[in-house]
């Protein structure tokens, strides 16, 4: 209970006569846990908040300019095509900016990957002259005590 999440609880009581302990427990615990409250809030990138925010802005700003009218409108209209260029602007760089730190991510992902491979195979013994592999199975085809058994298949 807790946390940044909406939490359902269901207390389930049983009507038995032996249960009274329990279900008087689960009782219990359940009017306690009635009394928590969770401030429930969405999880945001960094990015995505501040592109929401910016498009929110945008949309503020092109209600402003259909509802304009009178003295210095034009100029008001100027304003805020201006300030919808620079907020435009700066949308368009913060995706860029997300978009690069996804590539590098993805470029480092693809390193370490080649790295473990690499790694993996040298750790990995090739089978020599007494043992071959056929898919999952290995096969013994020489052995040294003729007292051992043979490994089949």
């Amino acid at each position: 209970l807790g946390g940044n999440a909406r939490t359902i609880m269901i207390a389930n009581c049983s009507p038995a006569d032996y249960n009274a302990e329990e279900t008087a427990g689960t009782l219990r615990y359940a009017s306690r846990a009635k009394t928590i409250e969770n401030k429930v809030t969405r999880n945001e990138d960094v990015h995505e908040k501040v592109i929401r925010e910016l498009q929110e802005e945008v949309e503020r700003l092109r209600q402003q300019l259909g509802g304009g009218g009178g003295a210095g409108a034009s100029a008001a209209l100027e304003q805020a095509k201006a300030q919808e260029h620079a907020l435009q602007e700066r949308i368009a760089a913060i995706e860029n900016e997300k978009k690069n730190e996804w590539e590098a991510r993805a470029r480092i992902t693809a390193e370490l990957e080649a790295e473990r491979k690499n790694n993996m195979n040298a750790a990995v013994p090739r089978p020599s002259g007494d043992l071959a592999r056929s898919s999952s199975f290995c096969y013994l085809l020489q052995e040294d005590d003729a007292n051992s058994p043979t490994l089949q298949e």
